[in-house]
């Protein structure tokens, strides 16, 4: 499909949503769990799925896919234990104000 060539246009390609639903339940049948979001996010890094999911979440069209994608790059940065700083980072949140909330909660 081309993932690395597609850029902002991914979510509007029809074969998108079908290829998402593919390599997810390629995925429960396989021994080695590879989601569509795992696949995505080496071809476009965490910074940029995150920024093409954000825009595609504000077209109904591609809404109920870009926020099925939104959980799944969630759960996968729970799975693989990614560092709640670049989290902050990429959500653009105000370091000093997230430090002190976490420090006093």
């Amino acid at each position: 499909m081309h993932l690395n060539k597609a850029g902002s246009e991914l979510f509007s390609n029809p074969q998108f949503s079908p290829w998402v639903q593919y390599v997810d339940d390629l995925s429960k049948l396989s021994k080695k769990e590879v989601s569509a979001v795992s696949t995505l996010i080496v071809s476009y890094g965490d910074t940029r799925l995150y920024e093409m999911i954000e825009k595609a979440k504000t077209i109904s069209q591609t809404k109920a896919l870009a926020t099925k994608l939104e959980a799944e790059q969630m759960r996968h940065w729970v799975t693989t234990r990614k560092n709640p700083e670049e989290v902050f980072y990429l959500f653009k949140c105000n370091m000093p104000i997230m430090n002190r909330i976490i420090y006093f909660s």
